[in-house]
């Protein structure tokens, strides 16, 4: 068989195209989905906020309730931490005619923590996960 000539392939090209579109085929298409879950605190929030300062009820009024809280005791002194996750996810896909078919997911936790003792914040930091 012989080998095909420049011209022949841009024409066969076009043939390809062209019957894709006028068959109501989508020659490339893609979808994009966000989805966010609670409170992003940022760090111009975060710095606000003083340790030994800053009260449990200034932080419900800023930031509002936390998506839980769990009670500690060390060496007899009793305290709370409070913690705000915000989850951002990401997905999408994309096709290419026939030849390509893609799909990636990006998932990003961040969850701030603020130890409370008697109503207190004593110190607070952020963790992150990819």
């Amino acid at each position: 068989m012989p080998a095909l000539t420049l011209a022949r392939r841009f024409a066969l090209a076009a043939v390809v195209f062209g019957a894709a579109a006028l068959g109501g085929c989508n020659i490339v298409s893609g979808n994009k989905t966000v989805s966010v879950q609670g409170r992003r605190i940022t760090s111009a929030s975060l710095a606000q906020v003083q340790p030994n300062q800053t009260s449990a009820e200034w932080l419900d009024a800023a930031f509002g309730a936390p998506t839980s809280r769990k009670t500690f005791e060390r060496d007899g002194v009793k305290g709370e931490i409070w913690r705000y996750e915000y989850r951002r996810s990401e997905s999408s896909s994309g096709e290419f005619l026939f030849l390509y078919d893609g799909w990636n997911h990006k998932e990003e936790t961040t969850t701030t923590c603020f130890e409370l003792i008697d109503g207190k914040v004593m110190r607070y930091w952020t963790e992150k996960s990819p």
